[in-house]
Parts: structure tokens; sequence; C-alpha cells
């Protein structure tokens, strides 16, 4: 099976990169060793080559924790689930901001969009925002479509987090040391609704800050830094603006989106 550049073959996955596979397999490897000793798991990366591809060990049979967080935020069903997994979510984040280290350090700064959508949130600094945060090597893509979860036979939920890559529209380097609040907002703005919006006229929004609380809970638990809920608000809709930039660029259609995500009603609205 092939997918634009992944392919899957057997228990193997091959993935190429445009760049840096190297640094991808050291960064890979390194989630992995975190893995094996903090109840989570990632792909264990088997070789790479100069060809720009590295090989992982396939991990089978995982499910989707954005269809859960749909099906609850449509029925409540399974609150300690959601709780569960929310929380386990945030705590392999605070995991992975306190002990990722890695041979390249690129210093992120925000694209123009970013900055833009900042300002938007009352943050006009940018030096401030760049360089006195609390920063820490960064997955890059931290959201719905790379943590996934198995249930095994003992009825274990174990956490999956996959492809730690740039996500190319708030993130732009594998190395990429930041705020680690990039991470954190990304995450929150799937929780915010960053689903099929033909979802939302069955979607229960009084259950946000529930499951936004189970995920920072859980981060906070294990962080080593102090987090401030402003700043988790202005990079939620800061990372969820270049994404729906990068998804309907310059159009009504982006506009549309980004109001149904962020809004009076929903309680979330963080621009001024």
């Amino acid at each position: 099976m092939m997918r634009n550049d992944v392919i899957i073959n057997g228990d193997k996955v091959i993935k190429y990169y445009p760049y840096d596979a190297l640094l991808e397999y050291e960064k890979a490897m390194q989630l992995y060793e975190l893995s094996t000793t903090n109840d989570f798991s990632y792909p264990e990366p088997i070789s790479y080559d100069h060809d720009r591809k590295v090989e992982y060990r396939k991990i089978s049979n995982i499910s989707s924790i954005r269809d859960e967080y749909i099906k609850f935020m449509m029925t409540k069903s399974d609150k300690d689930f959601i709780k569960h997994i929310f929380n386990k979510a945030g705590e392999v984040l605070a995991i992975i901001h306190n002990n990722l280290k890695l041979s390249c350090n690129d210093k992120w700064y925000p694209s123009n969009t970013f900055s833009h959508a900042m300002i938007e949130t009352g943050a006009n600094d940018t030096q401030l925002f760049v360089n006195e945060l609390p920063c820490a090597y960064l997955h890059c893509d931290y959201g719905f479509s790379n943590i996934n979860y198995i249930k095994e036979e003992n009825e274990h939920l174990q956490l999956v987090v996959l492809d730690s890559s740039p996500n190319n529209f708030a993130t732009f380097k594998t190395g990429a040391t930041g705020p680690v609040y990039l991470d954190i907002g990304n995450m929150i703005s799937c929780i915010e609704g960053l689903v099929p919006v033909l979802n939302y006229p069955s979607m229960k929004w009084e259950l946000l800050p529930e499951i936004r609380g189970y995920f920072l809970d859980g981060y906070v638990a294990h962080s080593k830094a102090d987090i401030s809920i402003d700043w988790v608000n202005r990079f939620t809709y800061a990372t969820a603006k270049c994404y729906l930039t990068r998804k309907y660029p310059g159009t009504i259609r982006q506009k549309l989106a980004l109001r149904l995500l962020f809004n009076n009603y929903k309680g979330n609205n963080y621009t001024y």
C-alpha cells in the first residue's frame, strides 16, 4: 500500500522525507526509546538510507483518538475512557518536552501568518513569545492525526504517538526548539473542533472545557514548565489559523472555518 510519501509493506512502514532523513531517524529513535520506559508506544525506526527514507516497524490495530473525541462530544458516552486517554496524551507530551534532545537545534521562529494571528489575540511582542516562554524540542505535529491508542487484551489502554515531522503550517524543521505551547496549541486546536463539520450540529460544545482540562491536567502534572492558560489560548488560535490558511488559502471558506472553530457560542473566542 502506498500513500504519497509512505509505503506500508507487511509489518514495515517506509517513509520518504524531502530532507533530514538522518535527523528524522535520530528523533524517532529517541522517541521510541522514551516510549519503552514511559508507557506509550512510538514506531521503532529500523534503518535509514541516503535516499531520504526511514524504515519503521509498523504498529498494528491502532484506533483513532479523534473518533473517540467525536463520539464523546456527540453522546457524552465513555467519560472515564476520554478522561484517561486525553490525560495520558498530555502526560506523554510533557515527557517528550522534558526529555527529547537532538544533535541539531533549529530555533523556531513564527511565520507572518502566525505572528499576525498572535497580534489578533493581543500578543504584540514577538520577542516575548519567541525568547521568554518555556521552550523545548518539539514533537512538531502533536494532534489528532498522530495520537492514537491500542486497547490491549488486559483492557490496558496504550497511547500511540506517530510522526514527529514538521506539520509545515506552524513548524518547519525536524529539530525545532520553540515554546512548548506550539505542541500544546496544536493539540488543543484539534480539541476545539478541527473535525469534519458535518458532525457539528450534534456536538455538545459545553463539553469542551472538560476535554481541554483532561489534556492540560496531564501535561501540567508532568511538565517542568509553568503553563499559562492565556498563552495556551493564543497559541491554539494562531496554530489553527495557520492550518486553515494553508488548507483554504485566501478564501471566504477560511474565514468561515475559523469562525466556526472559535466563537462566543463555544466560549473560545480568543481574539480581541
